[in-house]
């Protein structure tokens, strides 16, 4: 019994995996690795974050850290303006809520309602 269980959970995961979120996901995580300004951005927060923990770790004093934090706040937010970091975002997004409503549903099938809000028709269902 235990074989057939794992055997269908390797089935659901090669099913997961040939979903379109999870190409999507795969696909926007890509163009995000080949997008070279995504990658300089990403570079310039680590490094700022890197060498805030470094002066901080040093103990320099909290607030003469502000210039780094500021520069460091700068450099996120233009990487969440990053097209390219939204896609990737978007689309793990929309394969983790897929994640999501499957845990649901087997957490359901297996101990019921549960306060989990689920009736487990899932024909009248917005989404887990």
């Amino acid at each position: 019994m235990e074989q057939h269980i794992m055997d269908l959970a390797m089935q659901l995961g090669a099913e997961l995996a040939a979903s379109e979120a999870y190409m999507a996901q795969q696909n926007a995580d890509a163009a995000f690795e080949a997008d070279a300004q995504a990658q300089e951005l990403l570079q310039s927060a680590e490094n700022l974050r890197t060498d805030l923990r470094n002066r901080l770790e040093n103990g320099t004093p909290p607030e003469q850290l502000q210039e780094g934090l500021t520069q460091l706040r700068a450099a996120n937010e233009a990487l969440d303006k990053n097209q390219a970091m939204q896609d990737a975002g978007a689309a793990r997004k929309a394969f983790n809520d897929l994640m999501n409503q499957v845990v649901t549903l087997i957490r359901y099938h297996v101990g019921g309602n549960e306060g989990s809000g689920c009736g487990g028709d899932c024909s009248s269902c917005g989404g887990c």
